[in-house]
């Protein structure tokens, strides 16, 4: 993939997210995908392969009423991307006694993707 086909792919897959469109997220997700979700030192969420990326990005999307990602910068390295990310969610559901329905998220962070065969083959998201 040169870095017009990645960017391409990253933007296509930011723009499903935010739509809350799992179908057109899976488009761009390789079978074997690797996710992972660290915030500060801990992993709080993972899926390895298709099927079980598919069920966590169900289980995230009921959390939020609303939510954004907004690609600040895309700096591409070989097959892999690393993009600046400013995050913002608003709860459809309470999460702990802090965060609350109709609460808003908001984190800056960032993504490295990585690709194969044309796909997301790893993505972690870093806030």
């Amino acid at each position: 993939m040169d870095k017009e086909q990645i960017e391409t792919l990253v933007q296509s897959y930011v723009k499903s997210y935010n739509r809350f469109d799992i179908a057109g997220m899976l488009k761009s997700i390789h079978p074997e995908i690797c996710f992972k979700n660290i915030s500060g030192d801990a992993v709080t969420a993972s899926a390895n392969g298709v099927h079980a990326f598919e069920a966590l990005a169900e289980k995230a999307a009921a959390v939020f009423q609303e939510r954004s990602q907004t690609i600040r910068s895309i700096d591409i390295q070989g097959r892999t991307a690393r993009v600046g990310i400013d995050y913002r969610g608003i709860l459809a559901a309470d999460l702990s006694d802090d965060l609350k329905k109709g609460d808003t998220l908001a984190l800056t962070g960032w993504s490295e993707f990585e690709f194969k065969e044309g796909k997301i083959i790893s993505l972690t998201d870093y806030s």
